[in-house]
């Protein structure tokens, strides 16, 4: 499996230090909680709790943030620069981050392994980050489009056997559930059969919630 998610390890060796939760989103975390690469991937998402997003600004200190600000329900978010020690609220969700410089780390290692461990752990070539901002309780993620939908916070973020975390499937299902375009279908139906009964239960109720006759319940019953 790790010779597929290079993007995945490269991006967790760059939160290595970061002190906080983080954890792949999106496409990805399906990926990873599949074991396999089964599709094309645009980008790379992450998440963090939004409650640490001024430490995630001060961390990638060599990145530049843009913060995406709706302008209405009908119209694409614009992006605007998102300063150092501005506390982003709700609706905002959504940060891209780019590099101000291409860095290369300098590694010590042995003989014969060099191109293989900087390929690896050079983050110099990471696409864009996408960074999603995720709603918290003491005990609970919480879905930022409903509030009244809750996940225990050790059911929300699963692990790979190398330590990459990820976000849980059903949470990434629900989210793609609002306005699935074909990425989102595939997803769906790569992972459906494979959530437990706890998950997949969770799902079907969060989707009867939001989208009460959704076309994946049937699937999910």
């Amino acid at each position: 499996m790790d010779a597929d998610f290079l993007i995945p390890r490269q991006v967790k060796y760059l939160m290595h230090a970061y002190s906080n939760p983080w954890f792949v989103a999106g496409g990805w975390a399906i990926d990873l909680f599949l074991k396999r690469v089964t599709r094309k991937h645009k980008d790379i998402e992450i998440g963090i709790f939004r409650s640490d997003q001024l430490l995630l600004h001060k961390y990638l200190k060599e990145w530049l943030f843009k913060k995406v600000k709706k302008q209405s329900a009908e119209k694409r978010g614009q992006l605007e620069e998102w300063q150092e020690t501005e506390y982003l609220e709700l609706p905002t969700h959504e940060i891209h981050a780019t590099r101000r410089l291409h860095l290369n780390q300098t590694l010590r290692v042995c003989p014969g392994t060099q191109n293989r461990i900087s390929r690896e752990y050079s983050t110099s070539n990471l696409p864009e980050l996408e960074v999603l901002l995720n709603e918290r309780d003491d005990s609970c993620w919480i879905y930022r489009r409903n509030f009244q939908i809750r996940r225990e916070l050790s059911k929300t973020i699963l692990y790979t056997k190398t330590g990459i975390p990820y976000l849980a499937p059903e949470i990434v299902i629900l989210y793609k559930s609002k306005n699935p375009n074909p990425d989102d279908e595939f997803d769906f139906n790569n992972t459906v059969n494979n959530l437990g009964y706890g998950p997949r239960a969770w799902l079907a109720t969060s989707i009867e919630i939001t989208k009460p006759g959704h076309q994946w319940l049937d699937r999910l019953a």
